[in-house]
């Protein structure tokens, strides 16, 4: 079952966040690559753990502060800790995290605002199906109305169960790659080097190619190599099995 890790621009403008849960190397490996502040319920002891203090990275272990809350939702302890942007950013500076960096490096290379467009040569892509494992797989629903992908999971749209909304992205990416277990055979690895993928925006699909730097940092392109122009907005990226090709209609 997938995990999330969920990048703010601005936390200060987002309400209640969760259910938060405990850190794992793959996501403290992209958080230290875009020096993000990290927070998280506890971590894996065995894997990031000693990868966090080897990088020296900034992380909050709410596990650790109070600076959340947990909120009864019918659902087992661990799926049920929040918090609120503003609450996490006022704990970052009582804890005196440092909260400015100097790495301004965009993810992507965006268009300009408001010259979003369908990625060019791309094939119709009303409905994107990305399948992660034998027991999840995601459809990503195109809204003409919104010009958005509208996430589904379990055969409906994934509705917020507080606000009743439908998390929907501006672009969809799925990064092909290789997933499997750690030598202890409990813990996730999955595989940062990059390979094969697909954009989907503005309801159209095309292959692309993706890989990281000597950073860390996502680098995507076309098929042939040439600098990816990605629409403004939020993204959704799959980490996918590339066993699992995904389809769409």
């Amino acid at each position: 079952i997938t995990r999330l890790l969920a990048v703010f621009k601005d936390a200060s403008e987002v309400g209640q966040i969760g259910t938060i849960r405990s850190a794992r190397i793959d996501y403290a490996k992209i958080a230290n690559a875009y020096d993000l502040l990290y927070f998280h319920v506890g971590e894996d002891k065995k894997y990031c753990k000693p990868y966090r203090q080897s990088v020296g990275m900034d992380d909050i272990d709410l596990g650790s502060n109070n600076f959340g809350f947990r909120e009864k939702n019918g659902l087992a302890s661990e799926h049920t800790y929040y918090a609120k942007g503003d609450a996490l950013l006022a704990g970052a500076e009582k804890l005196n995290k440092r909260m400015e960096t100097t790495m301004v490096t965009p993810w992507f290379h965006f268009c300009e605002e408001g010259a979003n467009q369908p990625p060019a040569g791309g094939e119709v892509c009303s409905v994107l199906k990305v399948k992660f494992s034998g027991n999840n797989s995601d459809a990503f629903h195109y809204n003409e109305e919104t010009g958005l992908y509208e996430r589904w999971i379990y055969g409906h749209a994934q509705e917020d169960y507080k606000t009743d909304e439908i998390t929907a992205v501006k672009n969809v990416f799925v990064f092909g790659t290789e997933v499997g277990l750690k030598k202890d055979k409990k813990h996730v690895a999955i595989s940062l080097k990059g390979g094969d993928g697909y954009y989907a925006s503005e309801g159209q699909i095309i292959p692309i190619l993706w890989k990281t730097d000597k950073d860390g940092r996502f680098v995507v392109t076309t098929a042939d190599g040439e600098p990816l122009t990605v629409n403004v907005g939020s993204s959704y990226i799959c980490l996918n099995q590339d066993v699992f090709e995904p389809t769409w209609e």
